[in-house]
């Protein structure tokens, strides 16, 4: 090998741990995540997440084996930025159970960014059977939750489930149906409801 060819590896080589060093495995999750908001999970490729990244598709096999390995993962910060930090939130602000499910709700609803991504699972649920696994999960595991507080506010099982249901609908519902409304007026709404709902 001669010494030109060696000092190519060697700059090659560099550039790549440079490019690794400066770009983790969070980093791409987390575009993935968004792009996937924007375009469904089809959208979600290594090359269009290269390009927006700013660094050459060799780079994202430092962190993944292949795109499969990276939607495993886009799933697990989808359940994890969606679910997870969100109890976690409200558990960490502490209240009566009746607070919580309320601080549950305004966290949810204020936080937009994630309607996208949430709406671009559920679609890939419908064409695959893992991801609807990991929805029926993380549904299971959000209603649980809601089901649990009403429970401590001396709800029966039936009781709690049952509104928990419509608590998480409402939740969803708010999300999905567009109304023409001032914010006095969506906080009115949400207030009325929300007191149908908790009590």
């Amino acid at each position: 090998m001669s010494i030109r060819t060696r000092m190519v590896i060697m700059a090659s080589i560099g550039t790549m741990a440079t490019t690794k060093d400066n770009l983790d495995r969070q980093a791409w999750i987390e575009e993935a995540f968004e792009l996937l908001g924007e375009a469904g999970m089809a959208g979600v490729r290594v090359e269009p997440l290269a390009i927006r990244l700013g660094v050459t598709k060799g780079s994202f096999y430092w962190h993944f084996r292949d795109r499969q390995a990276l939607l495993d993962a886009v799933l697990a910060h989808w359940e994890s930025r969606e679910t997870t930090r969100f109890i976690e939130l409200v558990e960490a602000g502490g209240g009566s159970p009746d607070e919580r499910l309320k601080a549950l709700f305004g966290a949810v609803l204020g936080d937009q960014s994630g309607l996208g991504p949430e709406l671009a699972v559920r679609d890939w649920a419908r064409r695959d059977r893992k991801t609807s696994a990991i929805v029926l999960a993380v549904d299971n595991r959000r209603s649980a939750y809601i089901e649990e507080r009403f429970g401590e506010m001396g709800l029966s099982q039936t009781d709690a489930s049952a509104r928990a249901t419509l608590l998480y609908g409402l939740i969803v519902g708010e999300y999905m149906i567009w109304r023409r409304e001032t914010a006095t007026q969506r906080n009115e709404r949400i207030r009325r409801a929300l007191a149908f709902v908790i009590g």
